[in-house]
């Protein structure tokens, strides 16, 4: 029997490859988001402590330089957590392109496939057809064509 032959075969697989690719890219860039959304959470949690520590330590005799500490301490956490955003931010665009991207290559890989498959098809139903001539040839041959 015939093997089928997908003349296209070297492109489908290139474009599987793009598609598994663009999959990883998207995923790196989703647990980028996690991880900055993580560390914007801790920094969140260190001020909330901050500002318990600075509550306690009112309740205690503390020194100047002590409470000015705090202001300039919560400061830094604040504008680290605005940094963590804009870098979020960031991300999030990466993140629609990376969508975009894997859009795109997955409608490249199956528009191929479906033309592997609709060719597949059309292979099976002449082998199919060639298979039935054959039959009917051989009990053509063998029965001599007539009916009597």
């Amino acid at each position: 029997m015939k093997k089928f032959n997908f003349r296209l075969d070297s492109i489908l697989k290139l474009r599987e490859f793009e598609e598994k690719k663009a999959k990883l890219n998207l995923g790196k860039v989703i647990t980028k988001i996690q991880l900055k959304k993580r560390e914007i959470e801790k920094l969140n949690k260190e001020i909330t402590m901050g500002y318990d520590e600075m509550g306690s330590l009112l309740q205690k005799t503390v020194s100047g330089k002590m409470l000015h500490f705090f202001p300039s301490y919560l400061e830094g956490k604040r504008a680290m957590i605005k940094l963590k955003e804009e870098e979020m931010s960031k991300l999030n665009e990466e993140l629609k392109f990376r969508k975009l991207e894997l859009k795109k290559a997955e409608g490249e890989y199956k528009s191929i496939d479906k033309l592997k498959e609709k060719q597949f098809e059309r292979f099976k139903k002449k082998i199919a057809q060639k298979e039935q001539k054959d039959m009917d040839d051989y009990t053509i041959m063998k029965y001599g064509g007539s009916h009597e």
